[in-house]
């Protein structure tokens, strides 16, 4: 395609020629979102380290190696979740008196912290810790408490400070992500909040559309109307804001966002995010008697929520897209 190759499972062979539907996900796939989400963990983190724990992160910390570690569980499709996980590893493997001091004192700087924070034997023990996190954040906190003790009190206050878990309006985390990500103007838009830490503008605005609207065009003719749709954990806005005219293409079909999945803001009846296979599902029942849907997606939750969906409606098959994975 395009001149760049691609793989076909043989086995896959009739089940695309079956298909009368296409649903796509949207970052790695309909969007290049490597320098806005995953720019935006890495400075989440490090304005918390440096108003917690008076730390500065510095460009040897492995960020990077570990949001791969997070986001290759399946577990972690929520950024927030990844940053907060992030954040209790350092907190967990940092001498957790010299902690208990940083977080009682608001970022005051402790002699010798940032030196350890900084040595190639602690960056070690926190990309250690990603073997642990494949169960989810709870399980990974759980864990971390017992395999380090002294830690638990530290961890339970972190999150405290974070607000975590819980929405823009009431966790600290989420308004400072959110605010990076999405800039002042989107950030009263979408959650009607007053910046915090004072960005010009959102991260969201160094994204790139990977999709053509000719690729669009030709795969619409392919299909019947109604039947291009998005099942994503990205917010509608945010979607918008970067697709721009290209939404046309999709504004008949099924389109599940962020706000069907999250608690805090669809608190009476929240959709289960990636790996749950719910989505998936309730766009199948918005194409109908679709006889094969194809999913598009870039990440291991994107391939395990469409295994899920099919052990209860054996219909989907999975397009993974690799040009705009990190490594």
């Amino acid at each position: 395609m395009n001149g760049i190759r691609g793989l076909l499972r043989v086995s896959s062979k009739a089940a695309l020629g079956l298909t009368d539907a296409i649903i796509f996900d949207v970052d790695g796939v309909l969007i290049d979102s490597r320098g806005s989400y995953d720019r935006a963990i890495e400075v989440t983190v490090a304005h918390f380290l440096s108003n917690i724990l008076g730390l500065t992160l510095n460009q040897s910390f492995p960020t990077q190696q570990l949001v791969e570690a997070l986001r290759t569980t399946g577990q972690y499709n929520n950024d927030i979740d990844a940053t907060a996980a992030i954040l209790v590893s350092i907190v967990a493997n940092l001498p957790s008196e010299q902690v208990k001091k940083c977080l009682q004192g608001d970022g005051r700087r402790i002699a010798g912290l940032q030196d350890t924070f900084d040595s190639e034997t602690f960056h070690a023990q926190v990309l250690s810790l990603s073997n642990t996190t494949s169960q989810g954040f709870v399980s990974f906190t759980n864990e971390l408490k017992e395999k380090i003790p002294d830690s638990a009190t530290n961890i339970q206050e972190l999150l405290k400070r974070l607000g975590y878990p819980g929405g823009p309006a009431s966790s600290s985390l989420s308004r400072v992500f959110d605010e990076y990500y999405y800039g002042p103007e989107l950030l009263m838009q979408l959650h009607g909040l007053d910046p915090v830490v004072g960005c010009e503008r959102g991260l969201i605005d160094s994204e790139k559309v990977l999709i053509s609207p000719r690729t669009l065009q030709q795969l619409s003719s392919l299909v019947p109307k109604g039947t291009i749709g998005i099942v994503s954990g990205r917010s509608r806005l945010g979607t918008e804001h970067t697709l721009g005219e290209l939404m046309k293409f999709f504004e008949d079909g099924p389109m599940m966002f962020l706000e069907d999945h999250d608690a805090n803001i669809n608190a009476k009846q929240p959709i289960p995010g990636k790996p749950s296979p719910e989505s998936l599902l309730l766009a199948a029942d918005h194409v109908g008697t679709s006889k094969g849907i194809l999913y598009v997606g870039d990440s291991v939750e994107d391939l395990m929520m469409t295994n899920n969906a099919n052990r209860v409606r054996p219909k989907f098959t999975f397009c993974g897209i690799t040009g705009a994975a990190p490594s």
